[in-house]
Formats: C-alpha cells, sequence, structure tokens
C-alpha cells in the first residue's frame, strides 16, 4: 500500500512541486508542505483511538500523500499550460533528448543514496546483532533522516536561482546565493547536532528502555544533515551547470565508504561504529564535492566562511553540547530533557552572535524582518 501510494501519489506530488519550484512559488510551496505533515498528524492522533494495528499510520501516511497531491494540483494550474499549439510541441521534442540525457546522468545517484541509508542496517542483520540494538539504530538513524527531508526543500529553492543566475552571467549573484544558502543552512543544522548531541542519552530514552544505548549512535548521526548540507548545496552548483554525472560520482563514493566500512566498524563499536561508517561516508563525500564543485564558483573560499565566522560556529557548536549534555546528565528525566532541548538553542545562538558569527548583511535582513513585523503586530 505504501509503495503505490509513494509511485501514484507522493511521485506525482513531486514533480509538480518541481515545477512550482521552478517558478519560485515559495508561498504554494510552503502552503502544500504544511499540508502534508499536519494531515499526516491529524489522522494518525484521529486513527489512534480506533485502531491498535500499524494500519493507522498506513493510512495517515496515506491521506497525507493524498492531500499532498490535490494541493499540488491546484497550485501547478497556474504555472501549466495544458494546451499547446503544434509549434510549441516540435520544441518540446527538440529539447527531450537533452532532458533524457540529463536525467539519465543524475538517476543512478538517486539509487546509490537510497541504498547507502540502509547499508548499516542490512549490516547488522549480517553481523547478527541483538534486535534491540537494531531498533536503537533505526530510531536514531530516523530522526536524524528527518532532518535530511529540510535539506532536499532548501535544493528544490536554490536550484532555478543558480540556473538563471548563471545563464545569465551573473557570477556575484551566482556566488552570494550559494554562499549565503549554504551559511544559514549549514549553521542552522549544527544548532540541530549541537543540541542532539549533548541530550541524546535523554531523547533516546523517551523511546522506552534500552533505547538509550542508541545515544552515541545519534549523537554521531545528527552531525549527517549539517555535512549533507554543505554537500547538497554544491551538488545543486553542479546541477546548475549542467555537471550532474558528478553528483552520481559522489553518491557511488559514498556508498563504497559506508560498505567498506560498516562491518569492521561494526565489529569494533556495534551501532556507533554503523554511525561512524555513515558520517565517514558523508566526510568524505563532502571533500570530493568540495574539490569538484568550487571551481564553479568564483569567489574565493574565505569570502563564504571568513576565520571569524568559523570560529564563532566552533565556539557556539561546542559551548552548546556542553551546556546541554550538563542539563541533560544532571537533572534527568523528561526535565532535564525539556532543559536541554530549551537551553540548547538559547545559548547556540547566544554564543553565535557574541563571538562574531553575523555579517553586517546578516544584521540587514534580521533588522529588516523586524522593521516589517512591527507594523503587523501593530495593527494587530
Amino acid at each position: 500500500a505504501l509503495v503505490l501510494s509513494y509511485v501514484l501519489l507522493s511521485n506525482t506530488a513531486w514533480n509538480l512541486q518541481a515545477v512550482m519550484g521552478a517558478f519560485r512559488a515559495g508561498k504554494q510551496l510552503f502552503i502544500v508542505r504544511l499540508g502534508q505533515p499536519f494531515m499526516n498528524l491529524v489522522v494518525a492522533v484521529a486513527l489512534s483511538f480506533y485502531l491498535d494495528s500499524v494500519w493507522g499510520l498506513v493510512i495517515a501516511t496515506i491521506a497525507a500523500a493524498g492531500i499532498e497531491l490535490l494541493l499540488s494540483l491546484f497550485y501547478a494550474r497556474f504555472y501549466l499550460t495544458l494546451h499547446v499549439t503544434r509549434a510549441e510541441l516540435r520544441d518540446g521534442r527538440k529539447e527531450l533528448p537533452g532532458i533524457l540525457k540529463y536525467g539519465i546522468k543524475l538517476a543512478p545517484s538517486t539509487m546509490a543514496e537510497g541504498t547507502s541509508y540502509e547499508v548499516p542496517t542490512f549490516m547488522m542483520g549480517i553481523v547478527g546483532l541483538p534486535l534491540g540494538l537494531l531498533g536503537a539504530f533505526s530510531r536514531a538513524w530516523m530522526l536524524a533522516r528527518r532532518f535530511l527531508e529540510a535539506n532536499y526543500k532548501v535544493y528544490s529553492a536554490l536550484f532555478p536561482t543558480l540556473v538563471e543566475r548563471h545563464h545569465q552571467g551573473d557570477h556575484d549573484g551566482f556566488d552570494r546565493a550559494v554562499g549565503d544558502t549554504m551559511r544559514y543552512v549549514v549553521v542552522g543544522m549544527l544548532l540541530l547536532g549541537a543540541v542532539s548531541a549533548g541530550a541524546a542519552e535523554g531523547i533516546m530514552s523517551v523511546f522506552g528502555p534500552g533505547f538509550e544505548r542508541g545515544a552515541p549512535a545519534l549523537a554521531l548521526l545528527m552531525q549527517v544533515p549539517a555535512l549533507y548540507a554543505f554537500y547538497g548545496i554544491l551538488i545543486v552548483v553542479l546541477q546548475a551547470v549542467d555537471r550532474p554525472f558528478l553528483n552520481t560520482v559522489a553518491a557511488f563514493i559514498r556508498l563504497g565508504v559506508i560498505v567498506a566500512l560498516s562491518w569492521p566498524l561494526l565489529k569494533w563499536f556495534g551501532i556507533t561504529g554503523a554511525a561512524l561508517a555513515t558520517l565517514a561516508g558523508y566526510l568524505v563525500t563532502c571533500v570530493y564535492i568540495g574539490r569538484v564543485a568550487m571551481p564553479y564558483v568564483s569567489a574565493p573560499w574565505h569570502t563564504l566562511w571568513s576565520p571569524r565566522h568559523i570560529l564563532a560556529l566552533v565556539i557556539a557548536y561546542a559551548s552548546t553540547i556542553g551546556a546541554t549534555y550538563l542539563l541533560d546528565q544532571s537533572i534527568g528525566g523528561i526535565l532535564g530533557l525539556l532543559l536541554a532541548l530549551s537551553a540548547g538553542p538559547v545559548i547556540y545562538v547566544g554564543m553565535f552572535v557574541l563571538c562574531g558569527g553575523l555579517r553586517e548583511i546578516d544584521r540587514e535582513r534580521v533588522a529588516g524582518v523586524v522593521r516589517r513585523v512591527r507594523p503587523a503586530a501593530s495593527a494587530a
């Protein structure tokens, strides 16, 4: 049922959203992507009162995919032309070979990426780890992967901007879009990584007795979204300059590293070793993709990430891990976890700002948001 839902509902909705993304329909995409998880939550909670089996979650997932498709169809109609002339059809046929060639170069990367997600789990089965440990790792990896999905949404918004600026020869605008997006997304994902690493034991204990054994794995896996943000934005750079095959090369490099390291690290460190193998795969891929993608960004590296900015990020990251760990461990229980999760972001942002992590352009943007919010608040 879920496979059919993915093929017929979710996949169709994502294709329509890609069209909307090309026209930068940000407001419409926000509504569509908010409606899907909201429907999933509402249906899942409602069915929990009537169904004790997994079918409640299955039905909720399918219902959410259906709503996502309906919303996508509703908004995409403003950007699609259903009736075209013969001349337009001929022009479309001329473009089709290029589109297919581009897709053939890019498609294997998706298969390699999906396989790399599951390799550690397969290896655990081969090694023969207890089901309890397998469940703890799966739960930790599931949490980390939820934040990978947030990165996908950023990439879909960034891609049409980079394509447009590349074709216009706007190198400064291209570099600015890459640099600003990377800074904001990586800083945000490192916040999540720092808070999760410090409070990993408390987070995993929420799932029940025995799950705290997956705390070290969660602490490592929650760093993957930040690495994926760096990697993914440079992948969008390569796609925008018509180098999609390098994406496929990077995906297979990551898969190879994870496959090569999972077995020995599982033997030595258990499920923490599986997390280490996954993290190593993303680290190696980041190094590779940085070398092949940065030549297409004309701005020097230090203009995207200044030493002061990096130092502020390191201090904020380390301070947040230490503070959330102390709160989670010293107080313990749900109260300690809630305090850690609440204080962590405040500490991270505070240290980042105090240490000079914000640039002048960042301050101007914050001031602009405040100016727009104040009149709205006054009117309310």
